[in-house]
């Protein structure tokens, strides 16, 4: 959320301007792991640099639904144009 954003931002502008130690390097108010928990659980609210929010999992897991859709399509439609084939030239 935009206020979210805001707030983190502040506090980091604020750890900015005080001295750098050791222990403020290595530590930033959040725990790491449960940010990154934070983003993984809804990775949709990622917006990359090509202003989209569109991750490469979910581009390639779209592509291979239409694929699928595409030869289940191709093979419904050779069905029947051999029924058909067969249905003109009288074979059983």
């Amino acid at each position: 959320s935009v206020e979210d954003f805001q707030d983190r931002l502040r506090k980091a502008i604020e750890r900015g301007n005080q001295p750098a130690t050791p222990d403020s390097l290595s530590q930033t108010g959040e725990n790491r792991d449960e940010l990154f928990a934070e983003i993984s659980k809804n990775p949709k609210s990622i917006l990359y640099h090509d202003k989209s929010n569109v991750g490469l999992e979910f581009q390639v897991t779209e592509m291979v639904k239409n694929q699928m859709q595409h030869n289940l399509a191709l093979t419904l439609m050779t069905h029947q144009f051999r029924q058909l084939q067969v249905a003109i030239s009288g074979r059983t």
